[in-house]
């Protein structure tokens, strides 16, 4: 279910939980002339290095239909079958165990991954251990990361209790790190995606100016990112007792406002966004409302602060107001590509690319407003302002 709080976007308390779609509707593909092997290649090294760096005999990265960031970022592989996992070994390259799906799955997955060394089976020990063994490593220190977070609490056990001759160190915290370091490759697909993202935005506005209908309108920006080649559109719309839900909730329903949270993917890479248009009828009309007017100003505040260096949560405590909540995500292979607070982001970096998001709730009208923004060395700018040669 995806279903937000009655109260604004508290840091923790209101996150925002988007729908997983059963069927990805749009194009999944190996884009060789924006992200060619060589920018994979880059990846797997990167971990190669980590390996050596923490003393670890090897490293298995694994991911799941719902959250298949890491495993994008290493293979170009989104899993729709089970946990997928990449198992890289010093010296010895990649290997992509592509999860269930058989001999059905495997000339799809063959096209969309850089990876020559794929083997059609599920995760788990014995998988695993074979893959190793195969490269010459039989026991010792195992780099994992989305073991706990990834793998359902019996399967983890199973895969543990299978293994006992390997050591588990987590690593989720350092290749997560990796993740963050977006290349000028990356950068560009983020441009285009928010791009479209904040284009498809903008029809649906128009569109419910017209029709006064928030999911006709919605419907709308979900069709054009779709047709534009998004992979994955995820729509949250306002609800009259101030929470976010599902589109389809809202057919056919009138409202004095449209709220809409849009999340989406192109290539592996997502943008958030969001829009109120109209206000409350006791506020004025299309941001002309007090609420919206806070709303607006501390994006604005919030975007200001963003500064090598700077802490996010500081920064999310600066720019919230009463009644109104901001918060910050990082941008990547993943909806939050950094790590929270509790696993290691507290701060700012030269690259960045975050999401500021700003919430307000009044009379059980939500209004958001949101910016994507990138960290440069004189502070905040756009994300284009990041592809600048030699700042990554």
């Amino acid at each position: 279910m995806s279903v937000a709080s009655r109260t604004p976007l508290g840091v923790p308390a209101g996150p925002i939980t988007t729908m997983t779609p059963t069927i990805r509707s749009g194009r999944s593909c190996f884009d060789r002339r924006r992200l060619p092997r060589d920018e994979y290649a880059r990846r797997v090294r990167d971990v190669e290095a980590l390996a050596r760096a923490a003393h670890l005999d090897a490293v298995v990265v694994l991911a799941g239909p719902a959250s298949p960031g890491p495993v994008v970022h290493l293979a170009n592989l989104a899993p729709t079958a089970g946990v997928a996992a990449v198992v890289v070994v010093p010296g010895s390259g990649a290997v992509l165990l592509a999860g269930r799906g058989g001999e059905r799955e495997e000339p799809y997955q063959r096209d969309v991954t850089w990876i020559a060394s794929l083997v059609q089976s599920p995760f788990g020990a014995d998988s695993v251990r074979r893959v190793l063994a195969e490269r010459g490593v039989v026991s010792g220190r195992l780099g994992i990361a989305g073991l706990d977070d990834q793998v359902p609490v019996r399967a983890r056990d199973r895969f543990v209790a299978g293994i006992p001759e390997f050591e588990m160190v987590p690593v989720d915290r350092e290749l997560a790190e990796l993740r963050r370091r977006l290349s000028v490759r990356e950068l560009a697909v983020l441009g285009e995606v928010d791009g479209l993202v904040g284009s498809a935005l903008e029809l649906a506005s128009r569109e419910f100016r017209k029709c006064g209908m928030p999911a006709r309108a919605a419907l709308v920006a979900e069709e054009e990112l779709y047709a534009s080649g998004c992979r994955d559109v995820r729509i949250l719309l306002g609800w009259p007792d101030g929470s976010l839900r599902p589109l389809e909730a809202l057919d056919g329903h009138r409202a004095p406002l449209f709220t809409c949270y849009v999340a989406a993917e192109l290539l592996g890479y997502w943008i958030e966004r969001a829009v109120t248009v109209g206000q409350p009828e006791t506020s004025g009309r299309d941001g002309g409302g007090p609420l919206a007017r806070a709303v607006a100003r501390a994006v604005a505040v919030a975007v200001a602060l963003l500064r090598p260096g700077a802490d996010p949560a500081a920064v999310s405590a600066a720019a919230g107001a009463r009644g109104v909540d901001v918060r910050l995500r990082g941008l990547g292979t993943e909806l939050a590509d950094l790590p929270d607070a509790g696993t290691g982001w507290t701060q700012l970096d030269t690259g960045d690319a975050v999401s500021v998001l700003a919430a307000g709730c009044e009379r059980g009208a939500l209004v958001l407003e949101s910016r994507t923004a990138a960290v440069g060395v004189e502070g905040p700018g756009s994300l284009a302002d990041l592809m600048i040669p030699g700042l990554r």
